[in-house]
C-alpha cells in the first residue's frame, strides 16, 4: 500500500487491485458472533407450517442460535420454498386460464356449427318455398 502515495500516478495501484486486497482482508476477519433468539427460529417455523401450509417433513432442522450462517441458511430455505409455491400458484393459474380459453374455443366452434346448420335449414326452406 506504500505505492498508493507515489507521486507518479502510473505507479499507484488501480482501484480494482485495492478492492481485491480489501476483500481478502474482510474475508479473513472473523464474523461477529450474534445470538439469535428461539423466537426467530419459531417465527420461521410458524410461517413454514401455518402461512404456507408446508409439510413438517420438509422443514429443515432448527438453526443453531449462535451461528449467523445457520439462520441465514434457514431463511434462504424458506425463501426458496416461497418462490416454489409462487411458481406453483402461477402454473395453476395459467392452467385455469388455458382451460377457460379451451372452453371458449369449444363454444365458438359449437356456435359456428349451429350457425351453419341454421343457414342450411334457411336455404332448404327457401328452396321449398321456391318450388
Amino acid at each position: 500500500m506504500y505505492r498508493a502515495w507515489h507521486s507518479d500516478p502510473n505507479e499507484r495501484p488501480k482501484l480494482s487491485f485495492i478492492k481485491k486486497v480489501l476483500r481478502l482482508i474482510l474475508n479473513e476477519l472473523p464474523e461477529p458472533k450474534q445470538t439469535y433468539t428461539d423466537e426467530m427460529a419459531n417465527g420461521i417455523q410458524y410461517r413454514w407450517l401455518n402461512t404456507y401450509k408446508l409439510s413438517k417433513k420438509y422443514l429443515p432442522h432448527k438453526p443453531r442460535p449462535d451461528d449467523q450462517k445457520s439462520i441465514n441458511l434457514y431463511e434462504e430455505h424458506l425463501a426458496a420454498m416461497e418462490r416454489i409455491i409462487k411458481m406453483q400458484q402461477d402454473l395453476s393459474e395459467l392452467q385455469k386460464r388455458k382451460e377457460k380459453i379451451d372452453e371458449y374455443e369449444e363454444i365458438l366452434n359449437a356456435n359456428q356449427q349451429l350457425q351453419e346448420s341454421i343457414n342450411e335449414l334457411r336455404s332448404k326452406i327457401v328452396d321449398a318455398k321456391g318450388k
